[in-house]
């Protein structure tokens, strides 16, 4: 199973991300990015949209000449649940 991940991921048909833990998930690529925020303590991920860090991706090319490949992005941090507990 691993190898056939490998070779799709080689192939750019599954993006892999290791989300704030040991576990390496893998998604299917389609055209849109791909971008999760993880709540460091209870580990939920939530998707966010693409256009989110598009003022970013521009920032980072007009203001250092820098062209940002961005298919996945992961955001830590805690979740309103978990924010409130601490």
């Amino acid at each position: 199973v691993y190898r056939t991940l490998d070779l799709l991921r080689e192939m750019g048909l599954v993006t892999e991300a290791r989300m704030g833990t040991t576990t390496v998930h893998y998604a299917l690529k389609d055209h849109a990015n791909h971008h999760h925020a993880v709540c460091r303590t209870c580990k939920h991920s939530y998707e966010l949209p693409d256009d989110l860090f598009a003022p970013i991706v521009e920032r980072l090319r007009s203001e250092h000449n820098f062209e940002a490949d961005v298919d996945h992005l992961v955001v830590m941090g805690l979740c309103e649940e978990c924010a409130r507990q601490e």
